[in-house]
Formats: C-alpha cells, sequence, structure tokens
C-alpha cells in the first residue's frame, strides 16, 4: 500500500483526544487552527479550560493553558526548519491573542510528534546549545534554545499501556499494538470516544490492513472495525454460507454459520436468518455444538 496517500493526521488528532479522555471536560482542541488570513496554521491546539486539572497523562506534564502541538506523519521529516517553523506559530498564535483574550509566553508550551526518532534535529539542537531531557520513554524535553517549555514527542518509544492510540498511527504498526487498541476500544460507549476511535482506526487499518485480517479472526470484532472492514468480512461470510449450503445437510450450515459467530463475522439474530430459523431455535442448536 502507497503510504503516502494516507492522511495521517485526522487520525493522529483521534489519538491525541483518546490520549486526554479522562480530561475532556477541562481541554479544548482547535485542529489546523488559522494564525492568519494567509492559511497559516498550526495542526492543533489543546485550551486547558480548567487550569487546575492535573493532567497525569506523561505527554501532558509539560502543558500549561495554551499548548500547541505539530504532527508530522510517518513519510514526513522533522528538522531545524520545522522546529523554528512552530516557534514562528507560537509568536503569531501570541500576539494574535486568543478571541478577546491575551496570551501571555509564560501559558504557552509547544509539543512535536513524529513516529520515529529525529536524530537530525536533535544533534542540530545540541550544536545550537540545547539541552535534550528524557524523563519518560518517547518524551524529550528541550530547553537551552527557547524559554517556552518545548518536547519532542517520538510515538513509537512510548510505553504501550500509556499511548496505545498513537502507536498504532504508523505503517509499521505490531500485531501487539494493534490488538491492545481494538481490545481498548471495545471498552468505549461514549459516543465522543468511539468517533476518535474510529479516525484512529480510518488510519490503521489502511496503513495495516493484513495486521487487522488476522485480528478480526482472533476475537469478536468491535464495531468501528467491522465498518471498517465490511467488505472483506461480506465475502467471507457469503464464501462460508455457500459452503455450508453445498454440504446440504442443516448441521454443516448451523455449523458453518456458528464458526462466523465465533470469528466474529456475523450475528446471531443474522445467523439465524440464513439457516431459516427463530433466533431460540437456532440458540438451541449452537448449544448443541458446544
Amino acid at each position: 500500500m502507497n503510504t503516502n496517500r494516507i492522511q495521517w493526521h485526522p487520525g493522529f488528532y483521534g489519538g491525541i483526544e483518546l490520549e486526554f479522555r479522562d480530561y475532556k471536560d477541562s481541554l479544548k482542541y482547535e485542529t489546523e487552527y488559522e494564525l492568519s488570513k494567509k492559511s497559516l496554521r498550526v495542526d492543533m491546539i489543546i485550551i486547558r479550560k480548567d487550569e487546575s486539572c492535573i493532567i497525569k497523562k506523561q505527554i501532558g506534564h509539560i502543558f500549561r493553558k495554551y499548548n500547541i502541538i505539530e504532527y508530522k506523519g510517518p513519510n514526513d521529516e522533522m528538522g531545524i526548519d520545522v522546529f523554528f517553523k512552530v516557534i514562528g506559530y507560537m509568536g503569531v498564535y501570541i500576539s494574535r491573542g486568543h478571541e478577546t483574550e491575551k496570551i501571555s509566553p509564560s501559558e504557552v508550551t509547544i509539543s512535536l510528534f513524529r513516529h520515529n526518532s529525529p536524530e537530525k534535529l536533535f544533534g542540530d539542537l545540541k550544536n545550537l546549545g540545547g539541552i535534550i531531557e528524557n524523563p519518560f520513554p518517547g518524551i524529550y524535553y528541550v530547553s537551552g534554545v527557547i524559554s517556552i517549555p518545548v518536547q519532542i514527542v517520538v510515538i513509537k518509544e512510548l510505553l504501550p499501556e500509556e499511548n496505545i492510540p498513537l502507536r498504532v498511527l504508523t505503517p509499521s504498526a505490531s500485531i501487539e499494538d494493534a490488538r491492545r487498541f481494538v481490545k481498548e476500544t471495545q471498552k468505549y460507549t461514549s459516543a465522543y470516544d468511539k468517533h476518535n476511535a474510529d479516525a484512529v482506526l480510518q488510519v490503521s487499518v489502511s496503513a495495516n490492513r493484513d495486521i487487522y485480517e488476522t485480528l478480526r479472526e482472533e476475537f469478536f470484532m468491535c464495531e468501528a472495525l467491522r465498518d471498517l472492514m465490511k467488505d472483506e468480512i461480506e465475502k467471507d461470510v457469503n464464501a462460508g454460507i455457500e459452503f455450508g449450503k453445498r454440504e446440504g445437510k442443516k448441521e454443516g450450515i448451523i455449523s458453518t454459520l456458528y464458526d462466523l459467530i465465533k470469528k466474529g463475522l456475523i450475528s446471531i439474530e443474522d445467523a439465524a436468518t440464513q439457516a431459516q430459523m427463530s433466533v431460540p431455535a437456532f440458540k438451541a442448536e449452537m448449544k448443541k455444538l458446544g
């Protein structure tokens, strides 16, 4: 698959909101925020509406009131030019103020996200007298270049248990990370979380279809993933049903449908319809199969 055609940013926005889902009432997100009338945009700004809220997420420890986020996809470079471009964004944002509210430099932070480590950028920053600290896995604080707090986040180095929505946003996601994320999405009940999970999955599945093909046969898939892989699932369901019908026996059809249910490819209601039985009768037949 040509990953250059994948729109990574919507998935990243969804992933960030999932990372801070426990603080959604205290944070406000502004994506692709226009800094001027000439389409000068920053990827995301996270505003702490409740400054008394303590953010325990490691990628949010640095946060103040206004937090400028720059994201580079797997195919994008992050060099010293990007670093100073984002500093420029920060200057424009401060100079404009936020609506009618004045913004102080002491209220602003900068976070740059990239999947792989930007080694050349780190080297260039050190040559400028910058000091780079690594307080948490994948998180690098930069000081000595500007007085504003800056962090560079290397997504693939983040802890899976801490930042799984971001770790799957790569064309080389591991099956362990994908499995962990799919299981996590099954816990979501709010429309807010499901919407963001869908945004992440749209990107991750597009970039790692083989992995998700394997996963969907391991356990009953979440609704979002089933929707994304609808064509593939329907193809397998139809093939399974035709196989059962060719067997010519009711037991063969029910056994085939039962296997499809266990793989998460079809609901009990749909299986009963295919078997031309009521749901209670079909459940009784499934019980005989164990």
